[in-house]
């Protein structure tokens, strides 16, 4: 079984102080952690995390008193340092985590994202999200892998509900659930093999996975799209994690 890193594992990095998080080929990446770990600023990196030679520490120096001082001004204290380079993605997330936490009052009503946001999408005040399906633009669900795409359209910042769009095209996977979920088959053909015995659903069918099950998920013959609602049944337990 493949090593998973969901959301909690990111808000451990993040409490830690952390920047980087280093998973290996195999290890499957939630799209939840991935949003998460965006929003902290935490970096994905697949390798092994390098290790820390320890050495004595190198003797104290002796105190020197400082010398006085002609021109305070020159001595004031320096400016916190600005990164060479901010992107409109980082300033989309921090205008973004703002306004979800309702900072910005009626400012931002209507939310433009970033050029380079997977989505257009409008946001009321309140927390109401209008997102613009036609505008979508998915991303790969396993790194190197084009035929399992994804989409999360309303994320666990914003509401307990997690939801998005799958793209499945001639390709299966095994995952095992972290939390409960709801499919509604939008096109083609989406088939879901539990404990050795399949289940197809068609177009407008609805299927439900339960928290902790481990299901191989995939398209039968053609490409099929299938929106998808996730809620963990241990909800309050992550968050406090």
């Amino acid at each position: 079984m493949k090593k998973l890193v969901c959301e909690k594992d990111i808000a451990k990095l993040v409490n830690e102080g952390k920047k980087v998080c280093y998973v290996t080929e195999d290890t499957l990446v939630t799209p939840s952690a991935k949003d998460a770990a965006r929003t902290a600023g935490i970096e994905i990196s697949y390798g092994e995390e390098p290790k820390v030679c320890c050495e004595a520490p190198a003797a104290a120096p002796a105190p020197v008193a400082p010398a006085a001082c002609a021109a305070p001004a020159a001595c004031a204290a320096p400016a916190a340092e600005i990164p060479a380079e901010i992107s409109s993605d980082m300033i989309y997330q921090v205008l973004k985590n703002l306004a979800d936490k309702g900072l910005l009052g009626d400012m931002f009503a209507t939310a433009a994202p970033a050029s380079d946001a997977p989505y257009c999408y409008e946001q009321d005040a309140t927390g109401l999200k209008v997102v613009r399906g036609n505008t979508v633009r998915m991303d790969e669900f396993f790194e190197g892998n084009p035929r399992v795409k994804y989409q999360e359209l309303i994320d666990k910042n914003s509401s307990n509900i997690s939801s998005g769009l799958l793209v499945i095209d001639h390709d299966t996977y095994e995952w095992t659930q972290n939390y409960d979920e709801n499919d509604y088959v939008i096109e083609g053909t989406f088939v879901v093999t539990i404990n050795g015995k399949k289940y197809t659903a068609n177009a407008g069918d609805c299927i439900f996975i339960p928290n902790g099950a481990t299901v191989v998920m995939g398209s039968k013959d053609h490409c099929c799209k299938v929106f998808y609602n996730t809620y963990p049944s241990n909800w309050a337990d992550l968050m406090e994690g």
